[in-house]
Order: structure tokens, then C-alpha cells, then sequence
């Protein structure tokens, strides 16, 4: 869809995961650049404090997080916390940067965004090799070394989320910029449902006729596509 858009063409496109449809309703919609990137970085700045917090008793954050307030902080943190995978596939302070980073979306207005950007981090964050992100078998103990075949060298498992976060609100927001410099005003469609039965006549912009199909056919017995996602599933209650 961002393709066939920046080639000035109408497009439309259907996937029965609506953790799928999310993604790429973020990465075509229209932002204030510079709001967007405000909130971005805020967000950010906001859970590296807290991360800067977990780690140390002897700096500025101290006083932002007194010990009384940090503690029922991680308390408040862990009781919204149900689902057993998050505990299981994240290390303790990991899990506690992410949990704080979605207690502020609602805080903000371009709250799909940063769902995608903590979404992205937390894929990145499990408790599993560097170099096997799409089909780990089991989360690996904190602070276990492995030998890193993406790394050729001996690794241990990241144990924060902060890097990511870091990293993929960067990433983001330089997406945002340059496919608003390079988008046009023709429509781009995402519709959540089955191809093989969903009526894209309710979907289709008036007037807007179809020239062209093009398809992915699931890879049955090769991806879990449920597995693949689990982490978004779990944080954000996506519907399986």
C-alpha cells in the first residue's frame, strides 16, 4: 500500500489479522510531523528517566522516583500486568520500562503510533537469541551467554527495553518524514477480514475501480503467524 501510493495509485488491501491492519494503518496515516515527533521523543525521554531509575539510587531521577513512589510505581506496573508470557519472555526491568511506556499512550494523541513503537522495541527485547526474532522456541534465563551466530561472538540476552525504544522511535519518525515527502493524495484502503470472503465493494472509495490483485498466501506449517505476533497480542490485547 505505501508503494502503490508513492506511484500515485489507489489501493486497497485486506489481511484477517488486525494487529496487521494496525501496522499498516500507522505507516500510511497523515501526521503533524512536528507534534508526532514531539510525542515521540517525549514518551521516550519520560520511560529513559524512569529505565535511569531501576538502575541507580545516585542520580538526578532520584527525586523524580523517591523510593515510596518507585516501589508503588513497579508495584501499580506488575498488577496491570496479566498476562504470564510477558513475565516469562522479558527480563524484570524490561518488563517494567515497557509496562510504564504503555501506561503513557493515553496520554497522548497520536496513541497508535507509539503502540507500533513500543510493539517494535518489545519484539526486539524478549529474552531470546539476537539472531532467531520470528521463531524462538523458549525464553532464555537472565544473563545466560549463548554463542551469537547474527554477533560471532558469545552474547547474553538484552535485559531492558529502553535501546529499543530508543532505536525504534528514531527509526519511526525518519519513516514519517520521508514518506510524507514522497506520498500522494490518491486513497490507500486497509480493510480487516478474510480475502477470500470480505465484500471490498464496502470498502472501496466511490468511483474507484479495481485494475489489479496481488497476493501472499499464508505459509501453512511454516509460520505461526499467531506465535509471531503473541507479544502484541499479549501487551496490547490485539484479537488473536
Amino acid at each position: 500500500l505505501v508503494q502503490a501510493n508513492e506511484m500515485g495509485m489507489a489501493s486497497i488491501g485486506v489481511d484477517v489479522s488486525e494487529f496487521n491492519c494496525h501496522i499498516a494503518k500507522v505507516k500510511l496515516g497523515r501526521y503533524d510531523i512536528a507534534l508526532a515527533h514531539k510525542e515521540v521523543l517525549e514518551v521516550e525521554s519520560r520511560v529513559q528517566r524512569f529505565s535511569n531509575r531501576l538502575h541507580t539510587k545516585n542520580d538526578s531521577t532520584l527525586e523524580l522516583f523517591p523510593e515510596d513512589r518507585l516501589d508503588k510505581l513497579k508495584d501499580g506496573l506488575l498488577a496491570e500486568c496479566k498476562s504470564e508470557y510477558l513475565r516469562t519472555w522479558f527480563a524484570p526491568n524490561a518488563l517494567l520500562e515497557m509496562l510504564y511506556y504503555r501506561r503513557l499512550i493515553p496520554l497522548y494523541q497520536y496513541q497508535d503510533l507509539l503502540r507500533i513503537i513500543l510493539s517494535r522495541a518489545v519484539r526486539s527485547s524478549r529474552l531470546i537469541t539476537h539472531y532467531d526474532l520470528a521463531t524462538p522456541k523458549a525464553p532464555i534465563a537472565v544473563g545466560e551467554t549463548y554463542w551469537c551466530r547474527k554477533h560471532n561472538r558469545m552474547c547474553i540476552p538484552i535485559d531492558n527495553c529502553i535501546k529499543k525504544i530508543h532505536a525504534y522511535s528514531e527509526d519511526t519518525v525518519r519513516r514519517i518524514i520521508e514518506f510524507d515527502k514522497l506520498r500522494s493524495s490518491e486513497p490507500s484502503v486497509i480493510a480487516n477480514g478474510d480475502s477470500r470472503t470480505i465484500k471490498l465493494e464496502k470498502h472501496l472509495p466511490k468511483g474507484v475501480l479495481l485494475d489489479g490483485v496481488f497476493t501472499s498466501p499464508p505459509y501453512v506449517g511454516q509460520i505461526d503467524y499467531h506465535e509471531q505476533h503473541i507479544y502484541a497480542y499479549e501487551l496490547f490485547g490485539f484479537p488473536r
